[in-house]
């Protein structure tokens, strides 16, 4: 689980737990997150909810690395004012959405009484994924060994990094955990869930858009112009190797992979049959 309490500002310490939020403050009347694995095209959905102008702006606001890097951070004496300013200057026509991994979202339910600030009463869940979960492997293993999670330039930018085995194993591993912890978080939380991929997304946009705004409770939908004139800012990531690399690994532990794929949402890390006593040994013996 990360630690958003050891990333806190200084001047947020004394006031720590959030038990609730001043919503009507801040104009927000509907509140919806979007609960994600990374490197699934949540970062391009933002961009295209944002550019509807009606759902706001649903950022990564709980990353610790970004607390001191929004200027709503930097003026927030405390974590309760910092919820309620991003709201206010994020949030638009009432409505406030927000993105968040699993292991972040943990951290926050220790520290924020969720049911009372995000009921399901006035808040809509979200699940993002990515059902080619090796490719996602191979994306998080480059960004990880370069630093360089998004391309924002003009230009477009070639990654030359190919990632071992080792690597892309242990981010596989990281990504079955984090489905299957976030399978138990939609159950035991008894909230209804939107699921949808990046596939999805890339098949119909429109459609993945209207079926967001239906399930936050917006009637109007966005319109063909909004969801279709406005760049983003992100670009795809140009891989030299990627499909070289993904073939061989598909063609060396096919047995495996298939297996992992298929207990992706109900991942052990201990692990009970021989596919992750060989995973282990493959990923972590220093003979590898």
């Amino acid at each position: 689980m990360t630690d958003l309490l050891s990333n806190f500002p200084e001047r947020w310490l004394p006031h720590v737990k959030c038990e609730s939020v001043d919503w009507a403050g801040a104009g927000t009347t509907r509140k919806y997150y979007i609960l994600m694995t990374g490197r699934c095209g949540s970062t391009h959905l933002v961009d295209l909810l944002r550019n509807t102008n009606k759902l706001g702006w649903p950022e990564e606001y709980f990353n610790e690395r970004l607390f001191d890097g929004f200027a709503m951070g930097q003026d927030s004496g405390s974590f309760c004012q910092y919820l309620s300013t991003i709201a206010e200057k994020c949030g638009r026509g009432g409505i406030f959405g927000f993105k968040i991994d699993i292991f972040r979202l943990l951290s926050v339910l220790q520290l924020v009484n969720f049911p009372n600030i995000f009921p399901p009463s006035d808040t809509s869940l979200m699940v993002m994924t990515r059902i080619d979960i090796l490719t996602q492997a191979y994306s998080f293993a480059v960004a990880r060994a370069t630093g360089e999670w998004h391309d924002t330039s003009n230009a477009s930018i070639t990654r030359d990094y190919d990632p071992s085995d080792k690597e892309l194993w242990f981010e596989l591993f990281l990504l079955a955990s984090a489905e299957t912890k976030i399978e138990k978080y939609v159950i035991d939380s008894g909230r209804n869930a939107l699921r949808f991929t990046y596939e999805d997304l890339l098949q119909d946009r429109n459609g993945l858009l209207e079926r967001i705004f239906f399930h936050i409770g917006v009637d109007l939908v966005p319109s063909q112009e909004n969801s279709e004139s406005h760049g983003t800012s992100v670009r795809a990531i140009n891989y030299n190797d990627r499909q070289k690399v993904i073939r061989k690994f598909k063609s060396t532990y096919r047995v495996l992979l298939e297996e992992l794929i298929s207990n992706r949402t109900t991942f052990n890390w201990s692990g009970t049959v021989l596919l992750y006593e060989a995973i282990d040994e493959i990923c972590f013996n220093e003979q590898a």
